[in-house]
This record gives structure tokens, sequence and C-alpha cells, in this order.
């Protein structure tokens, strides 16, 4: 997403209307959150400034406006595809959050959590400043279970865990664009650890690691199977797909004895053998069905194919589709 720096845009426009100065605004912040609907009681001089990037499967949006009245409704949840874990860190000013029956009541320096799939709202009592950090629960939601019991629930900027993960995500909306590549991965990953931490400690539900890596294993293995056709598929793909490093894909691998270039020719293969004992593909050839399952060098597969059966393609579809005699 490019960044969307709205206070150059209205400095540049005092003569515009507040009217329009006021639906320019509206625009930003859904476009760079999720749709909102945005009351602003007091538009006299307004000036907002909504800055929104990615650091690896995060987003970080930044928002400083004037006192407003922000809520996130059925209707609206309904208009956006994509669901998100928010955490909303109070850099000025003070706001009261809602959702799910609970309030939090935020100064400068806390954090708070909250849902996109639920409606919430925020009422911003003063001129304020908020950077939000966007987790896409399709990434994430394995790993944060429980986060339901502690949105709309205030975490002390200033003490205990709340204190030392404010920290950290301070630092890391302060850095954010000197981070790309590989590196924005890694501390995207850390960054909804940091948040994992959090919830597990307020919720009381204790981290489960191997079943945070099972559900990511999961996710993995759908989309190898989902793209095994795909002759260029790469672990720098997958990885980048499923919101974590190629370090990380690896390591998850390596822990079933692995290696995700292996997983992937195996089950290439499996699908392979399957189409060559099919006896309504035997007019297809055996280079075809290869090149279908993502097989795009004849000689590379013969040898591949070999190596695992011990005998030739030709010589496996002749014994699979061998009729046995009858009598």
């Amino acid at each position: 997403m490019a960044d969307i720096d709205l206070l150059a845009e209205v400095r540049l426009a005092e003569a515009m209307p507040v009217r329009d100065r006021l639906a320019i605004y509206r625009d930003a912040v859904c476009r760079s959150l999720v749709s909102l609907s945005v009351d602003i009681p007091d538009g006299d001089g307004f000036m907002a400034y909504v800055r929104a990037r990615p650091l690896g499967v995060v987003r970080i949006t930044e928002v400083q406006s004037q006192p407003q009245i922000v809520h996130r409704t059925s209707r609206l949840i309904n208009a956006d595809d994509e669901r998100y874990f928010k955490v909303g860190m109070l850099l000025t000013g003070r706001c009261v959050v809602t959702q799910h029956g609970r309030e939090a009541v935020l100064g400068a320096g806390d954090l708070v959590c909250y849902d996109t799939a639920a409606p919430y709202g925020f009422r911003m009592q003063s001129p304020f400043a908020l950077a939000v950090f966007m987790l896409p629960a399709t990434h994430v939601e394995h790993r944060l279970r429980g986060f339901d019991q502690v949105t709309a629930t205030a975490f002390s900027g200033r003490e205990g865990l709340g204190a030392v993960v404010a920290e950290m995500l301070r630092a890391l909306h302060a850095g954010s664009e000197s981070i790309t590549g590989e590196a924005a991965l890694h501390v995207g990953d850390a960054a909804v650890n940091l948040v994992a931490g959090l919830v597990a400690q307020r919720s009381g539900r204790p981290l489960d690691e191997s079943a945070g890596a099972a559900a990511l294993r999961a996710r993995v293995r759908r989309y190898i199977e989902e793209h095994l056709v795909d002759p260029g598929l790469a672990a720098a793909d997958i990885a980048a797909a499923c919101g974590i490093s190629v370090r990380y894909l690896y390591k998850l691998f390596e822990l079933e004895g692995t290696a995700v270039s292996t997983w992937i020719r195996n089950r290439r293969l499996d699908q392979v053998e399957r189409d060559l004992a099919d006896p309504r593909l035997a007019h297809r050839s055996i280079a075809h069905i290869g090149a279908r399952w993502g097989f795009a060098d004849a000689s590379a597969f013969s040898r591949t194919f070999r190596a695992r059966q011990g005998i030739t393609a030709r010589e496996f579809r002749a014994l699979a589709l061998r009729t046995p005699d009858v009598g």
C-alpha cells in the first residue's frame, strides 16, 4: 500500500471547503485501515495526517487528527473481505475504545486490542496520534488464541509486559521505513509474537507453539498443493504468501526431517503416479503429465521419477494399466 500523506494535501488546499477536507480524510482512513464511520464534531481548521506502510505481514498505519468518533458497524464489516486483528497504540491524546461489551480508557502510550470482524468504537476525546498495527487473521489467528477475550481492554504502556511491548512496537513504528525484504518478514513475525505474549498473559491461555507451528505447516502445505502445477514455485513465493521468512519456512520442514523442495517434489510425483495409473488419461503423453504437475524439464523429470520408483515412468504406466488375466 502506498503512503498517504494528508497533511500536505490539506495545507495545499486551505481554500477547500471543510466538508471536502473531511471527505478526503475519511476516505484515506478507510483505505488505510478498514471501512469505518467517522464523525468529526468540529471540523473548523481541520488538519490531519494518515500514513500506512507494510512490515512483513503487518501493516502499520499512523493517524493524527482532531477529536472524533469512529464506529465499525455490522454493515461496514460486511463491506470488507479481509479480517484483521489490530493493536492500537495511542501516541498522544486520550480515547475510549469499546468492543464486545467492554470499554477501555487509553492515555498516551497505552495499547488496546480489537477485531475488525466485530463492531467496535473509538471516541477520541482530544487531538491525537494513533499507531495501528494490523495483523491479517488468515496469517496469525492460530497464534493469537484468546484474542477475543482481551479486546477493548487497556494495556498500560508504563508498566509490566505492556510497557515492554509498547516500547518495542514504538521502535518498529519509528524504524519501519528502513526495514525491507527478508528482514521485514522477520521483524513482522517478531511483532506478532509480541502481541501473542500480551494476549496470552491477559487471557490466561498459554502459548501453544506446537499447535501454532502445526497450523502454520498446514497452511503452507495447502498453498503448495494449490500451486503444484506451477513449475516456478519457489520457497520465497511460499514464505511470502504465508507471511513468514524463508528461513522459518525451512525450519518448519526441518522439524519433520525433510526439506521444502523434497516435499514439493514428492507431492508432484504422487500426482504424476496417480495420473499414470488412470486409464482415462492413457491417451496423454508421459511428458504432458509430468509438465502438468510442474516438471517443466522432461529429462530431469525422467531421472527424478526413476530415482524414486526404480523403473521408468513408461514401465510404471505399463504395469499400472496392465489388465489382469481372467479365467
